[in-house]
């Protein structure tokens, strides 16, 4: 009792730990590292130019076929930045391929090796890929197995896993557990706040006590400086907001062009796996040699001269006045462009970091344009105090706006607070973050569902309120009503929907009360089906009435019949070898009478066959004659602490006590349902709070179809609308009242009015046409 209740805080603090020891780690390497790249190129004279640069090349392109070779050798799920992926095992759609021991490896190893590279990439990503890694293999360790099998307790130390990472790459706990609920969690339970801050503030106090804290901070400490400021540095700040989340939303798109330019250069998934594997080579190769020049510059006569990425932070950072140089206005393009590039690799690589360089080069300039405007002409003119705050105190409200651009995330207003100790910069902060947050929402989704959706990972979207109200009847596969004689009852196809989309050619099959042993061998072994373990199938009363019961789980209807067909084959063989009334089973030695479970079945051979992918007729695997396999499949269930029977009214239970336990599947009788008219938004929060993958949907208690999330992201992801076209329905309404102000009612109506120019249009295609329509009014004015 008292290892269970210490197995939660016990876990949650090995996470934090352990994820803070691989964090020091790879900056450690990645630190080692640096001096060599420096010596590459400042320790050969300017004069061989060509050689310095052709020995750069060449060391960046090594290290970037390595982290390209270590990912896709040791676990090519490892690619890419990991919150997207996150994301997805937090939504509920577990791939147990995404958090193994060899992801952690893989992800560690290439991150270092991409950061030696010279790539402009960051380390959060990965190491919330990690963490969350770590959680997962802990789960499965003997001490702590207990948690894995319960879901929503598993899904609850993840999302501490994930505020672990967040914690390792900034060393700021607070913030660290909010940006991880903003990023990866669509929804939080609250109670988990406490193990979240727990999980994170024990890496960063490993961290702390291990002396390595200054290595992982941002930039170096300021001094506090409490001031206040006037209604026109607010103004400023609404400015910079502005401008930080336009930039944010051209990031944000240049990332999903680059994306698709990859996957599209990649091939697609069914394509040979060797041909992906050199086509990987060659696109890090290409990308490689693209950004190396900006790099190499950079580092020589640019920004990046001063010194590593820590040393570059503290740069924008700095107190003195920098001017508008040449050095700091190229830095912002070049940035943008390679950030852009590096962050789309397939390696592993992370993005915050190169964002918040991006934002903070950005605030720079705004606050050295305002400096020199004060200075120069506002000055001259007798106003005085024109701006009260300096150009790198605008550099970290630059760095908060345009994180918060891309990702969306409030909270990094907070990162902001924790890493300067500027607490005076709390009100600019949260100013700036709001505008550019709600300026990138008007345009773009954040950097992470792009991603999501690009890289194709089962995550589903957001509900358009315009879908609010449609009901399951309209998104469901339906159960065929009517079969023809002699069909066996799992074997039934899908209905086409009304709406005249294909759909799959085959429904998982039906298991009623009334199914043999025989007849689930002979769905196992058809080609038909292919039915993996977790699959859920639905148990009805019967093929008349067709109510639902229940539900099975794959695995443990294919283990009881397995335990049943060796026991027809040990009784087949006693029947030859000695004709007595009483045979021994195979399990667990326990009788069963033959005059009770009655004679006879379908004919075949005596060989002994498992129910793998080649049993039953489509395997050419004969069966056992015993009568066992014709008997009801035992059902049982939990019930009062002990496990039930289920047993119809003409079933007798003297049956039941005949039987093996070893025979018997255990049934769940309230498998999660839904009624036919269910409106669409209680089944998609359903779905997003409880991490369901399917429901079953009744009318009457009848089952007549199944909604899953592949239904769900098919039926919304073609009616997702644009987060734009709330932009284009506002521009149209504008267009629609200029042009009733300066036409007059005659033109509306030979035009149709509003409602047939700009009133019009829910979806992406209306959004187009209303902005189409201002043009033509703008025209006509």
């Amino acid at each position: 009792m008292l290892w269970k209740m210490m197995q939660t805080p016990t876990i949650v603090i090995l996470i934090g730990v352990l994820t803070a020891c691989i964090a020091v780690v790879v900056n450690v390497l990645t630190s080692k590292i640096y001096p060599l790249r420096k010596e590459i190129v400042f320790g050969i004279p300017d004069e061989q130019l060509y050689v310095k640069y052709g020995l750069y090349l060449c060391c960046a392109l090594l290290a970037a076929n390595l982290s390209n070779f270590v990912t896709q050798w040791i676990c090519p799920e490892a690619a890419g930045g990991g919150i997207p992926e996150v994301k997805t095992l937090l939504d509920g759609s577990y791939k147990r391929a995404l958090v193994t021991p060899r992801t952690i490896l893989a992800k560690s190893v290439g991150l270092t090796l991409a950061i030696s590279a010279g790539f402009s990439v960051g380390k959060e990503g990965p190491f919330v890929h990690m963490a969350v890694s770590i959680a997962d293999t802990l789960m499965r360790m003997a001490p702590f197995r207990h948690l894995a099998k319960n879901d929503a307790k598993r899904l609850e130390i993840l999302a501490c896993a994930a505020a672990a990472g967040v914690g390792a790459t900034f060393g700021t706990p607070f913030a660290a557990v909010l940006f991880s609920i903003e990023v990866t969690a669509g929804y939080f339970m609250v109670r988990n706040l406490p193990r979240s801050f727990l999980c994170a503030i024990s890496g960063t106090l490993s961290i702390t006590f291990w002396g390595y804290n200054k290595a992982f901070a941002l930039f170096s400490d300021f001094p506090k400086m409490a001031q206040g400021y006037h209604m026109r540095d607010l103004v400023s700040f609404v400015l910079l907001g502005v401008l930080c989340g336009l930039l944010g939303c051209v990031f944000v798109v240049g990332v999903k062009k680059a994306v698709e330019v990859r996957n599209t250069f990649l091939g697609r998934d069914g394509d040979d796996p060797n041909k992906v594997a050199r086509l990987r080579y060659l696109y890090v190769t290409i990308v490689t040699i693209v950004v190396s020049p900006f790099i190499f510059y950079d580092m020589t006569n640019g920004v990046a001269s001063f010194g590593d990425q820590h040393s570059i932070v503290n740069y924008m950072f700095q107190m003195a006045p920098l001017g508008l140089t040449t050095p700091l206005l190229l830095y912002l393009p070049f940035k943008f462009f390679v950030t852009i590039m590096c962050v789309t690799l397939p390696l592993p690589v992370g993005l915050f970091t190169p964002v918040f360089l991006i934002g903070s080069t950005t605030g720079r300039i705004v606050g050295e344009f305002l400096l020199l405007l004060d200075t120069h002409f506002m000055q001259k003119h007798g106003v005085k105090n024109f701006i009260s705050f300096q150009p790198w105190e605008f550099a970290l409200i630059g760095a908060a706006a345009f994180s918060s651009g891309v990702t969306r995330a409030i909270s990094t207003a907070l990162i902001i607070l924790e890493l300067s100790g500027e607490h005076h910069l709390r009100t600019p902060c949260g100013v700036a973050v709001l505008v550019a947050y709600f300026i990138g929402n008007r345009f773009t989704k954040n950097v992470y569902d792009i991603l999501v959706d690009t890289n194709g990972n089962p995550m589903l979207p957001e509900l358009p309120e315009a879908l609010a109200v449609n009901t399951a009847e309209e998104v469901m596969e339906n159960y065929e009503t009517s079969k023809p004689a002699g069909t066996r009852y799992f074997n039934h196809t899908w209905h086409p929907r009304n709406d005249g989309q294909s759909v799959s050619s085959e429904a998982p099959p039906i298991i009623s009360l009334d199914t043999t042993p025989r007849e689930v061998i002979y769905m196992f072994g058809s080609a038909d089906y292919s039915l993996p373990d977790n699959r859920i199938l639905p148990v009805v009363n019967d093929s008349t009435h067709n109510i639902l019961v229940g539900a099975v789980v794959v695995g443990d209807l294919r283990n009881a019949v397995e335990n049943i067909a060796k026991a027809a084959s040990l009784i087949d063989a006693e029947k030859k070898a000695v004709s007595n009334f009483y045979v021994v089973g195979k399990s667990g030695g326990s009788s069963v009478q033959l005059n009770e479970l009655g004679e006879g079945g379908a004919g075949g051979n005596d060989s002994s066959s498992g129910l793998g992918s080649g049993a039953g007729v489509g395997g050419g695997v004969d069966l056992p004659t015993s009568s066992i396999l014709d008997i009801r499949l035992p059902f049982v269930v939990w019930s009062n602490g002990s496990l039930q029977p289920v047993i119809k009214a003409d079933q007798p239970l003297r049956t039941f006590r005949s039987i093996s336990r070893t025979w018997t599947c255990p049934m769940d009788p309230a498998p999660y349902q839904i009624v036919h008219t269910t409106e669409l938004a209680k089944i998609h929060l359903v779905f997003r709070m409880l991490k369901l993958h399917q429901a079953f949907v009744t009318n009457n208690g009848r089952l007549v179809g199944i909604v899953n999330r592949r239904l769900l992201r098919g039926f919304i992801g073609k009616r997702e609308k644009r987060p734009s076209d709330k932009l284009y329905v506002l521009w149209g309404g504008v267009a629609g009242a200029v042009r009733t102000f300066f036409c007059g009612d005659e033109e509306e109506e030979e035009g149709g009015g509003v409602e047939n120019g700009v009133g019009v249009g829910v979806g992406g295609e209306g959004g187009e046409g209303e902005a189409e329509s201002l043009m033509i009014h703008i025209c006509k004015l």
